[in-house]
């Protein structure tokens, strides 16, 4: 293998990498041992793998952005949970 393929599948493989999300996933591991520190690293791996991870999407906006009409139809339109401080609050005060 000359200079030139060897560059070239280091960047294959740096881009697969990059696609398919491989440093953030090692970072999350590596966060998660440090701040938990398990007993046994491997089984809380495994199980850190097995279960979904939670993506919160925050909309903020000024007044008159309709940051409320644009939060339902994303969340209508990738099946995710709405939930709106405002109609939350509304609903505490009356």
């Amino acid at each position: 293998m000359d200079k030139v393929q060897k560059f070239e599948y280091t960047m294959q493989i740096e881009q697969y990498l990059e696609d398919n999300q491989v440093y953030e996933l090692f970072e999350n591991f590596l966060k998660g041992l440090l701040v938990n520190k398990p007993i046994d690293p491997i089984d809380y791996l495994i199980d850190y793998l097995q279960t979904d991870t939670v993506r919160r999407v925050f909309l903020m906006g000024p007044p008159g952005s309709f940051r409320h009409e644009n939060a339902m139809y994303l969340a209508e339109h990738f099946s995710w949970k709405c939930i709106s401080i405002g109609d939350i609050l509304r609903r505490e005060i009356t």
